[in-house]
């Protein structure tokens, strides 16, 4: 009796925390294959992959990610690091690669960086000594510091970068049609009758804002218009340089447009226009970028441009997980013109 009491017990703590050995037996495979398809390797036939997902996804199997990190082999850790980002970027990155990781069995850990206390990255060199990460998404605007490259390098561990300005051999370059949907903004204010037209820029050198820049200037030029026709001023992506860089653009110029790089630096611009006096659209357009939930909330909602965070954060953690993607990888996600009513046809521009 007794041994089929402990024999009970047993059966009982197996169907609650079901094995690899059970996920094997459920798919008709081996166990090694169930390891291989659980580590991302390559050479495993699509149907058994298939397989072993199915019978992952009905037993409820979890992977240890302690009993797999033995020495030599994965953590099963994806990073992701950042300095400075707005708050509905970071929450979009960071939901994307999330879910990407938890789809197969990886932690995510999130590291902000300071490079002003600590330019030479004391710290995030500490934390790759002891963090074992298997690979490390690098957010913009850092995804270019040659520092952060130079010691993911060293220490041989894999990058996928968003957003940046340059290549890096062996590295997975992911980023949105910036360009194109700048352009796309640059047309529907010309549809509109717009040639005159303030600019807020990103601060100097993000590549993300000179991609914006270039790719509405671009539009202008092809429907003959000279850049010159855009009065451009620099702001940091907040709020509050938004309604600092309208205050000057107001003051520089006579234009009936107002493009902003981001959607927050375009609430300041509504902002100062409301205290203003200046009514959008009717004397005013104006324009962001991104679609955070803040191009919804302000007055009247914001005409902007779409990226898809999520889906790019996504696919650079998945590039990470999988083990068979050797070499340099390019993904350009595409980008999405969202009419709202921040925009109308051109009115007689200030000081006509």
């Amino acid at each position: 009796m007794i041994v089929q009491l402990a024999d009970c017990t047993q059966r009982r703590v197996s169907r609650g925390k079901p094995t690899i050995i059970d996920v094997a037996k459920a798919a008709g495979v081996s166990v090694s294959t169930v390891s291989r398809v659980i580590n991302g390797e390559a050479h495993v036939r699509p149907a058994r992959i298939e397989a072993v997902q199915r019978a992952i996804a009905s037993l409820g199997f979890t992977p240890d990610p302690a009993a797999r990190s033995l020495p030599g082999s994965r953590s099963f850790i994806i990073g992701a690091i950042f300095e400075k980002l707005s708050p509905f970027y970071l929450a979009h990155l960071q939901l994307g690669a999330m879910e990407a990781c938890r789809a197969a069995g990886y932690l995510l850990v999130v590291e902000q960086l300071d490079l002003v206390r600590d330019p030479d990255l004391t710290a995030f060199a500490r934390t790759l000594a002891t963090a074992r990460f298997d690979g490390v998404i690098v957010a913009p605007p850092v995804a270019d510091h040659p520092k952060i490259i130079d010691l993911l390098s060293a220490r041989g561990i894999r990058m996928a970068r968003i957003a940046p300005g340059n290549e890096v051999p062996g590295t997975c370059h992911i980023e949105c049609d910036d360009e194109g949907g700048a352009a796309a903004l640059a047309k529907h204010l010309l549809e509109l009758g717009h040639v005159r037209f303030g600019m807020i820029a990103g601060p100097p050198g993000n590549v993300a804002s000179v991609r914006r820049q270039s790719g509405f200037q671009s539009a202008l030029r092809e429907h003959g218009l000279d850049p010159s026709c855009v009065e451009t001023v620099v702001g940091d992506f907040t709020f509050e340089s938004g309604m600092q860089a309208c205050e000057a653009l107001l003051e520089k110029g006579s234009f009936t447009a107002i493009v902003a790089a981001n959607d927050d630096m375009a609430a300041g611009v509504l902002a100062v226009l409301h205290r203003r006096g200046i009514v959008v659209p009717d004397q005013m357009s104006v324009c962001g970028f991104d679609d955070s939930p803040t191009a919804q909330l302000v007055w009247p909602p914001l005409t902007t441009v779409r990226q898809p965070i999520m889906e790019m954060s996504a696919a650079a953690a998945n590039f990470l997980i999988r083990r068979d993607t050797e070499g340099h990888e390019i993904g350009v996600f595409p980008t999405e013109l969202v009419v709202r009513n921040s925009t109308g046809p051109a009115a007689a521009p200030k000081g006509a």
